[in-house]
């Protein structure tokens, strides 16, 4: 139950950020945004106080890779045309690595 419990967490934190990336009018509001919704996961109850640090702990990670970075497009690339980078160490992204 709890393995199911945490695949559909992760899965409606990737639907979330993936409509939020997809409406985001630049790359600044897109992490605000997901800030956003953090913030009110948090209030509604839906993740814990902790979970909600972790999370904003992997938007300001992300944001700083980016911003040094860019967005890499579906072949890996990155708008910088620095080629594939290595993504930055968060709880998040070691996770995801594993899947």
């Amino acid at each position: 139950m709890k393995k199911l419990s945490m695949i559909l967490t992760i899965v409606l934190v990737v639907t979330a950020i993936s409509a939020t990336v997809a409406f985001a009018s630049d790359n600044l509001s897109m992490f605000d945004s997901m800030r956003d919704w953090a913030r009110e996961a948090k209030s509604t109850g839906e993740i814990s106080e902790q979970e909600a640090k972790k999370w904003n702990n992997h938007f300001d990670v992300m944001e700083d890779y980016h911003e040094k970075n860019g967005f890499s497009d579906h072949c890996g690339t990155t708008d910088n045309n620095q080629g594939e980078q290595d993504m930055p160490d968060s709880e998040f992204t070691n996770m995801m690595k594993t899947f």
